[in-house]
């Protein structure tokens, strides 16, 4: 996972180092392009996490000016509880297009499961005579039933 995360990292480090105009994908890398979009929606429509990601990935690193991508990358985390991960793939997908009204849905729930997580941690932390004990509780019920609506 770590090495999935250094990736990315670079991914991104490397995109905002450039001062070249967005990347267009040569003539002769569109067939393999095509075939690593294709092997990558259908191993996301499967479930396959990994594949997928590793797909994605793949082209990333030919366009990494799609957002299709980048959205695809943070339903991918998401879905594999990865929630720093998918905040950073959301919010590239909302730097590329910004009218992606899916990506800003997701990024707000992957936010409020970050939100829950920090809520839960910190009752675990507390004792019952605590004063923040039960305001704690209470965002933490609101939070998730939000979630689940």
């Amino acid at each position: 996972m770590k090495l999935y995360f250094f990736i990315f990292a670079c991914l991104l480090l490397s995109g905002c180092a450039t001062t070249k105009p967005a990347v267009s994908v040569a003539s002769n890398e569109f067939p393999r392009t095509s075939v690593t979009a294709a092997m990558a929606d259908a191993a996301y429509s499967s479930s396959d996490w990994e594949k997928s990601e590793q797909h994605y990935l793949s082209l990333l690193e030919l366009t990494p000016d799609n957002g299709h991508f980048w959205y695809r990358l943070g339903n991918i985390y998401s879905s594999t509880n990865r929630i720093h991960e998918a905040i950073v793939a959301y919010n590239q997908a909302l730097i590329l297009d910004p009218q992606n009204t899916y990506a800003w849905y997701n990024l707000g729930m992957v936010q409020l499961k970050q939100s829950a997580y920090t809520f839960n941690a910190m009752q675990s932390q507390l004792t019952q005579q605590d004063p923040m004990n039960n305001r704690a509780r209470h965002i933490l019920e609101r939070i998730m039933g939000l979630l689940n609506e």
